[in-house]
């Protein structure tokens, strides 16, 4: 994930396939975290939609709110910065499905 050093380690990564004839999105429930460098990897499944030539693999990173800074003692409020970490997506080029092999 391309983002500030405070946005990028254990933020959530979901995955979903677009169907490339209807546009069709279907989420997996296949998730990753990303490291602290903001790198991830993810085995997923192949996709279950049967009808599509292709099919687009789409990468979601969900939005966050990060706080730095320590406790005072005696305080109840955190004190420090607070980063708005925004969504970000992407999408691969078209993948080719081929049809299952039958014996």
């Amino acid at each position: 994930v391309a983002a500030s050093s405070s946005c990028r380690k254990d933020r959530t990564v979901r995955f979903s396939y677009v169907n490339g004839a209807t546009g069709a999105v279907t989420p997996l429930a296949t998730t990753a975290v990303t490291g602290p460098n903001g790198d991830y990897t993810a085995v997923l499944p192949k996709p279950t939609d049967t009808g599509p030539a292709s099919v687009t693999l789409r990468a979601t990173v969900d939005q966050s709110i990060r706080k730095v800074g320590s406790k005072k003692k005696g305080k109840k409020a955190k004190k420090g910065r607070q980063f708005i970490c925004l969504e970000a997506s992407g999408q691969s080029v078209p993948i080719t499905v081929s049809a299952p092999v039958t014996p």
